[in-house]
């Protein structure tokens, strides 16, 4: 999938627009607004929208449950986002770069897990069984389960001292009580703008107690980034999308 110069000129568009607000809270939505236009068409990206507006434009998307047997789940999800392009039959692995074969749904280890970029574990959300932020797919990538473990539910953030390991390419750094890892220059922007979607997308922010679905949820960035947004915005944009990223939000979209 190409960047037309009209997807071009739209991005163009948003960047201009950020650089005209410099509290805090709008330069947060600077990489959200970088992936909602992934799926702009010509003339969208006009005016700068609200973070509420956004945020009210990404609820009531389809659930996916976890695992299920007899319909679509997290796993068949993840083979159709990440199928390798070449053969769709393996899922290309994060972290590690490599594939396996899409049918080898953790494999008592062998195969590959789903790799939560904001762990369960630091989704603070208040009524767990209402799972949307477990299992939103923008979020979730397949990974090998020792890259899974490597990670743990350490926060994204930079560890220059640190080497990274061979297979994973994670340099983590568990000395403190939560832990830190640095993934590597490849997927540091695909990083940012998953935890910046999922921060707006699961931010509580005018949510009222009347239980649905949309409620209760309060995920904050600081609980998952040694950094918080300024770190994220540096790997925005000094790693922007890809076309296999951009393919990739294309895919979920219509699942």
């Amino acid at each position: 999938v190409g960047r037309s110069s009209s997807h071009t000129a739209s991005i163009d568009r948003v960047r201009a627009c950020v650089g005209v607000h410099m509290q805090p809270m709008s330069r947060l939505l600077h990489a959200l607004w970088l992936l909602l236009m992934l799926m702009v068409r010509d003339g969208d990206a006009e005016a700068c929208p609200s973070r509420a507006s956004v945020r009210s434009s990404l609820l009531g998307h389809t659930y996916i449950p976890y695992t299920d047997s007899n319909n679509l789940d997290v796993w068949d999800a993840l083979k159709q986002a990440d199928a390798d392009p070449a053969n769709a039959s393996l899922v290309r692995l994060f972290y590690s770069r490599g594939t396996r074969l899409g049918s080898q749904e953790y494999d008592s280890g062998g195969g590959w897990t789903r790799e939560h970029l904001w762990p369960q574990s630091l989704m603070a959300a208040e009524h767990k069984e209402r799972m949307q932020p477990v299992t939103d797919i923008h979020a979730l990538r397949p990974a090998l389960a020792s890259c899974n473990s490597r990670r743990n539910n350490h926060r994204f953030g930079t560890l220059p001292t640190v080497q990274p390991d061979a297979k994973c390419h994670l340099a983590c750094d568990a000395s403190d009580a939560v832990g830190v890892c640095e993934p590597a220059d490849t997927v540091k922007g695909q990083i940012a703008r998953a935890l910046f979607y999922m921060a707006i997308r699961y931010d509580r922010v005018g949510d009222v107690s009347t239980g649905t679905v949309e409620d209760w949820y309060n995920l904050v960035l600081d609980n998952v980034t040694a950094g918080g947004a300024p770190l994220l915005l540096e790997w925005d944009a000094a790693f922007p999308p890809s076309a296999d990223e951009r393919h990739r939000n294309d895919v979920v979209q219509r699942l």
